[in-house]
């Protein structure tokens, strides 16, 4: 497990290159200001990871809530088929709308 870095904002301000190449090198580094935590600096690659991870997660979640709703019978499902046949019919409508128009 690496260790995250800690640096002041006052230290950032005047070797921001260097600390920079640390969070590319290193990982994460913890921006201090007044010995409190004021900023988190993670490399653009690694926020995007997360915010990759973050979605799948929120999507994972939603179809447990989804399954566990149908398991209730608070939601129902449709049949590839019966999709598709309404799908269909929908399309037929709107042909038929847009000819009259």
């Amino acid at each position: 497990m690496n260790l995250v870095r800690a640096e002041s904002v006052s230290n950032f301000r005047t070797h921001y290159r260097e600390v920079l190449a640390k969070v590319q090198t290193e990982g994460p580094v913890l921006l201090l200001q007044n010995s409190q935590v004021a900023a988190v600096l993670v490399s653009a690659e690694e926020w995007n990871e997360q915010q990759r991870r973050l979605r799948q997660f929120e999507l994972l979640a939603e179809a447990k809530r989804v399954l566990a709703d149908i398991d209730s019978g608070k939601a129902t499902t449709t049949s590839h088929e019966e999709l598709k046949r309404l799908l269909l019919e929908k399309r037929a409508q709107e042909a038929v709308t847009q000819v009259g128009d």
